[in-house]
């Protein structure tokens, strides 16, 4: 995360727009003060954690009870359904008998 001023924020706006495109977050100060950071801004992960929350509330689904590790998941052999299953009514079933 840089810092500038605001006089350097206000000269150069598109520069600083393509700097947190890229992913970088700029704080921007006044008189060596903070005022104002400007960073992406992430609507989808925004709105999956609002839609979270509210399924949450309606005790439709729990809160994670651990943070998943992506890279042992998908280290993981998929499963084989048989002849005759869906991945979806495996799932609503394992979901009933765990309830």
């Amino acid at each position: 995360m840089r810092g500038v001023r605001d006089s350097e924020a206000r000269n150069d706006l598109y520069a600083l727009v393509d700097d947190v495109r890229r992913g970088e977050s700029v704080i921007v100060t006044h008189n060596g003060e903070p005022v104002a950071r400007i960073e992406q801004y992430l609507a989808s992960a925004m709105r999956l954690d609002e839609a979270a929350e509210r399924l949450v509330g309606r005790q439709v689904a729990d809160r994670p009870r651990a943070v998943l590790d992506v890279e042992r998941f998908l280290a993981k052999p998929a499963p084989l359904l048989g002849e005759g299953f869906s991945a979806s009514g495996t799932i609503a079933k394992e979901r009933d008998q765990s309830r």
